[in-house]
C-alpha cells in the first residue's frame, strides 16, 4: 500500500514530461512562425527562374521588394548563365500581386548613368515612393520611381570596403563594412548618404574563412561565419554571438529568422530544411525541402516546381 503514492507521482511525472515535449514539439513552420496561405498563382518557367535566383542570391542583397502601398514587386531578374557582367542580363521588373507583369527595364552594364558595373551585385533597398538600387563595384546608388524611371544617381564617397546593405525605417540606408578579417562596421547614412552612427563587431570571426550577411528583416540583421552567427538589433543596436554547435548542414539558404528560430535549407538538395532553436539549442528537422523568400515584415513567398508546372505561394506573416 505504501508504494502505491510513489507510483502515482511517478506517474504525473511523466505525463508532464510527455505533455511539455508535446507542447514543445514544431508542428510545421507556418505554425511556428505564423505564416497564413493566403494565395497561389502559376507561373512562367521564366518568372520561376528569376525568382530562384532571389533564393540563392539573398545572403548579400535584396533583389526582390513590395511596395509600401502594398500593390506591386519589384524584382531584379538575373540571367546568370551568360555571366554576371554581361551586358543585357539583367532586368528590373514591376509585378503587381498576382504576379502579371507590368513594366520591365534593361539593367545595362556599365559606367553611365543607370548602369551598373556587375549587375549580380546590385541590391534593392528600402524606401517609401522609389525603388534604390546600390552597385557595389561602382559604389554608388541610383534611385527609380515606381514607373522605372531613372531619378538619381548618388556615390558613396566617403564609405569604402561594403560587403553587404542593411535598412533601417524609409531613410536609414545601412553599410555592412569588412575593416579586416575579424571585424566588421556597421555604418548608417541617412537620405543624403552623410554617416550619421557607426557599431563596430565584436571580435569574434579571428580565423574563420567564410563571412557574410545571410538575412535582414525589420528587427535584425544576421551575419555567419563557419558556424558562428552574429546578430545586429537595429532598434537596441546591440550585437549578439551564438554558435549552432555539431551539425554539419550550416552551409545552407537562410530562409527566415524571428528572434529566436532559425529556418534554413541546406545547399544539398539530399538534406531536409530545419529550425534551429538559439533558446534551447535544438535542431528540427522537417520532412521536406521548401523554397522560401522572405520579401518583408509581411510577406513571405514559397517557390514550388511540380514537374512542367511553376507555383508561387504567397504567405502573410500574422505577428
Amino acid at each position: 500500500m505504501r508504494r502505491r503514492p510513489v507510483f502515482l507521482i511517478f506517474t504525473i511525472i511523466l505525463i508532464c514530461i510527455f505533455a511539455c515535449t508535446k507542447k514543445n514539439k514544431i508542428s510545421s513552420v507556418e505554425s511556428l512562425f505564423s505564416w497564413e496561405h493566403t494565395q497561389t498563382n502559376e507561373v512562367s518557367e521564366t518568372l520561376y527562374k528569376d525568382l530562384f535566383s532571389v533564393y540563392a542570391y539573398i545572403d548579400t542583397t535584396r533583389l526582390i521588394r513590395m511596395s509600401t502601398d502594398r500593390k506591386t514587386y519589384s524584382l531584379v531578374s538575373l540571367d546568370v548563365s551568360h555571366g554576371d557582367a554581361a551586358a543585357g542580363n539583367a532586368m528590373l521588373k514591376l509585378y503587381d500581386l498576382n504576379f502579371n507583369k507590368i513594366k520591365s527595364v534593361e539593367i545595362r552594364a556599365g559606367q553611365g548613368p543607370g548602369e551598373f558595373a556587375m549587375p549580380a551585385n546590385t541590391g534593392l533597398m528600402a524606401g517609401r515612393h522609389y525603388i534604390s538600387i546600390y552597385d557595389f563595384f561602382l559604389n554608388r546608388i541610383s534611385w527609380f520611381d515606381q514607373e522605372l524611371e531613372l531619378i538619381d544617381i548618388k556615390n558613396v564617397d566617403n564609405i569604402a570596403g561594403v560587403t553587404a546593405l542593411y535598412s533601417w525605417g524609409n531613410d536609414i540606408t545601412g553599410f555592412i563594412v569588412s575593416i579586416n578579417e575579424e571585424v566588421f562596421r556597421f555604418i548608417e547614412c541617412d537620405k543624403e548618404l552623410e554617416i550619421k552612427n557607426e557599431y563596430t563587431t565584436p571580435e569574434i570571426f579571428s580565423k574563420r574563412d567564410f563571412t557574410t550577411k545571410c538575412f535582414e528583416d525589420n528587427d535584425y540583421v544576421l551575419m555567419r561565419s563557419d558556424k558562428h552567427f552574429l546578430t545586429f538589433n537595429k532598434g537596441e543596436k546591440l550585437f549578439k554571438d551564438f554558435t549552432i554547435n555539431d551539425h554539419s548542414d550550416l552551409y545552407a539558404f537562410f530562409n527566415y529568422f524571428d528572434g529566436r528560430y532559425m529556418y534554413m535549407t541546406p545547399w544539398d538538395e539530399d538534406k531536409m530544411s530545419y529550425v534551429y532553436d538559439i533558446k534551447t539549442k535544438k535542431i528540427h528537422t522537417f520532412k521536406s525541402r521548401r523554397m522560401i523568400i522572405y520579401v518583408d515584415e509581411t510577406h513571405i513567398l514559397e517557390l514550388v516546381n511540380d514537374g512542367d508546372e511553376y507555383f508561387i505561394k504567397t504567405y502573410q506573416i500574422r505577428r
